[in-house]
């Protein structure tokens, strides 16, 4: 997830990618489109903040 801030509010952004080599527990990770190099991201958790944002996008759709 990319993580942006905005004012004192951070939002997120997902990024999608592909999986590279492995190494022991390391895995290279491949994005699919450029991406900044000055670029924050959230590693931990980012599953949780994925379906924290599922539902928010389901409350908000009528």
């Amino acid at each position: 997830m990319g993580v942006e801030k905005e004012g004192d509010a951070f939002s997120f952004v997902p990024y999608e990618v592909t999986l590279g080599t492995e190494d022991n527990e390391w895995v290279a990770v491949n994005f699919l489109m450029e991406i900044d190099s000055q670029s924050k991201f959230a590693f931990i958790n980012g599953y949780f903040l994925m379906t924290e944002m599922k539902k928010g996008e389901a409350e908000h759709s009528h």
